[in-house]
């Protein structure tokens, strides 16, 4: 991924060159194929670029409409260009250049600060207006590229990483408590869509536009996602021709690129999915077989999805990179040095998959992501209970207990009854959790004054509170799965990873069209049973090999992978290093906790490796902070 930054002194102050100069050496890793900047009185742009389309080639930002009132940087994929260019000049802003940057430029030419919602691709951008003396500031739908920034008296900062921000002196580095406890209380981590481990600096949230001026400062949400209409066809196989023509699209879209194209291959369903349209129906798109990486456990007796990966991999027209769990190197080094901790146990394991796309040579990586958002969230069954279509209710129940091992109480009234509970009783059990002093999350992890502190179960009450009203509209409730701050979240963390390795990662499920498409599915197309994903399923039926298809039994590598980094960082968990360990998070966690959890996986035991993982993370993290 490329890189921005800028600043804009609302005072009017010229901008120090050296200051922009220090940003944009911060995140210089973002800029192998060449940097520039441009600085005109009390504003400042910076750009650094990875070509990864043939279009960037030899590109030069920020780039200047054709009078210069007007300034772009941008780090971003646009995928609609034929159709964007032709609309463009058919309102009399014809684009003369190839670039996406030009593209953009124009669009907000055209169509001012409503440009985003004419964009389809993964971008992040700034313009300075010079007619208007404001800067307009964008980021797509879902988050993939990052975009955060500072403001405080007469200064506003943006960058794509938080170490451009901390490059300016002038930006405090005070850890912001309210993150750290949201990181260690799982029910909270991953929801706010705006603040970061610094109390000065914010994330502009995804599907969000912003204008800056020195008497303006507004925020607000261009892509206001909402369900669609309900499509109506005649058949399940209508239905999957329909999805397969979309993702189809979205797919040959993440193709085009001008360096070697890889792609994740988990052995799941979404990643073959990628993997086996572009093998069968887009292999004409590029210049050589695809490159494929795909994480399994070392002992391939317990790797359940090896069988999977290799029924893709027999196929052919693929280049296999498998990266096994005794490869696993220690990562302090990178945790310590990482913009914030990295929070995403199950997802960790990416640093090992960009570490092997960086070694095979490829810059562009595709994946399966967001796949099961196919899948209306499951809070579903309560609709199904409300419309008493009983049979399927049932029917769910028993495939959740089947597929995920969910007792079927538990999904019933977790589920199910929960959501049809009126928002009074929900805010009355909040009242007697207040008047006894009793938590409504568990606190085992941290410390419960800093709860208090940080006002952790008031948060969860209020998040309990908003999905309480989410959960009683199902199109409202998986709109939400696209729109929360979960995904923006998962982006910026291996994003970062990513841009390290000089790798862009591309994500066919989240383009806007199948987003929309899905939404639209009516919900028997959506539901769990009688297999999830039966959409994708139907969809890729001659496409995806039949045993991999019609799969019913799932793995994740993630914990392997996390053992396999605990015991790289072995030393770290003799007793007397632990204790040392816990020194830097003094006040924030539950001692007595960890040292049980520490003592019963040094002893082979079932100890909560995720509790010990983030624990590490965040202490060599801090203690990182604190040295600097």
């Amino acid at each position: 991924m490329s890189g921005i930054s800028g600043i804009y002194n609302l005072d009017g102050r010229p901008v120090d060159p050296s200051l922009l100069a220090q940003m944009t050496q911060a995140i210089g890793h973002r800029g192998p194929d060449g940097t520039g900047q441009w600085i005109e009185g009390a504003v400042g742009l910076a750009h650094l670029l990875l070509q990864s389309v043939p279009e960037s080639a030899g590109e030069k930002q920020p780039i200047a409409n054709d009078d210069g009132v007007r300034r772009l940087t941008l780090d971003g994929r646009i995928d609609n260009r034929k159709e964007l260019r032709a609309e463009l000049g058919s309102k009399g802003f014809g684009a003369r250049g190839q670039t996406d940057a030009e593209l953009v430029l124009r669009a907000y030419e055209c169509w001012g600060e409503e440009c985003p919602n004419h964009l389809l691709g993964d971008f992040a951008f700034a313009v300075w207006d010079e007619a208007k003396k404001q800067l307009f500031c964008a980021r797509d739908y879902v988050g993939v590229r990052p975009f955060y920034y500072h403001r405080a008296g007469g200064l506003f900062a943006f960058g794509s990483e938080i170490r451009a921000l901390l490059a300016l002196e002038s930006v405090p580095r005070e850890l912001n408590e309210s993150r750290i406890a949201d990181f260690l209380v799982e029910a909270l981590d991953r929801e706010d869509e705006e603040s970061t481990f610094y109390q000065a600096i914010l994330r502009l949230p995804a599907g969000h536009c912003l204008t800056i001026g020195p008497e303006r400062f507004a925020m607000r949400d261009y892509w206001n996602l909402k369900a669609p209409r309900t499509l109506k066809l005649k058949s399940l196989e209508e239905y999957g021709e329909a999805f397969r023509e979309v993702f189809v699209e979205a797919v040959r879209c993440r193709l085009h690129s001008s360096h070697r194209v890889g792609s994740t291959l988990s052995g799941g369903i979404d990643s073959s999915s990628v993997v086996c349209t572009t093998r069968e129906l887009l292999r004409d798109e590029l210049k050589e077989p695809l490159h494929t990486i795909s994480l399994v456990d070392a002992d391939e007796s317990k790797c359940g999805e090896t069988p999977y990966i290799q029924e893709v991999l027999r196929g052919g027209w693929v280049v296999p990179h498998i990266v096994r769990s005794d490869q696993v190197v220690n990562l302090e080094k990178e945790m310590a040095e990482a913009d914030e901790p990295f929070e995403i146990s199950r997802y960790f394991p990416n640093w090992f998959t960009f570490f092997a796309a960086q070694k095979a040579g490829t810059r562009v990586l595709l994946d399966g992501v967001s796949g099961d958002h196919v899948t209306a969230p499951y809070n579903y069954l309560s609709i199904l209970i409300r419309s008493f279509r009983w049979k399927a209710v049932i029917d769910d129940l028993s495939h959740n207990a089947r597929f995920y091992g969910e007792p079927v109480w538990n999904s019933l009234l977790g589920h199910g009854l929960g959501p049809l509970l009126p928002n009074p009783g929900i805010r009355f059990r909040q009242r007697m959790r207040a008047y006894r002093g009793t938590s409504p999350i568990n606190t085992g992890l941290v410390d419960a004054e800093f709860a208090r502190r940080t006002k952790a179960s008031e948060r969860f009450e209020a998040r309990s509170r908003m999905a309480w009203t989410i959960s009683q509209d199902l199109g409202t409730l998986h709109s939400w799965s696209f729109s929360s701050g979960i995904l923006p979240f998962f982006f910026e963390q291996c994003g970062r990873v990513a841009a390290m390795r000089g790798i862009e990662t591309r994500h066919p499920f989240l383009d806007r069209r199948v987003i929309e498409f899905i939404l639209s599915l009516p919900l028997n197309i959506k539901m769990h049973s009688p297999m999830p994903k039966k959409i994708i399923r139907e969809g890729m039926r001659g496409i995806l090999p039949e045993v991999v298809r019609c799969r019913t039994q799932y793995a994740h590598p993630g914990r392997t992978f996390l053992k396999a980094l605990l015991v790289q960082c072995g030393e770290r968990f003799e007793p007397g290093r632990f204790r040392q360990l816990l020194v830097s998070l003094e006040g924030y966690v539950n001692v007595n906790q960890l040292e049980a959890d520490r003592a019963s996986w040094m002893g082979g035991g079932s100890g909560d490796v995720y509790s010990l993982w983030q624990v590490l993370n965040l202490a060599i993290w801090i203690d990182a902070q604190k040295r600097r």
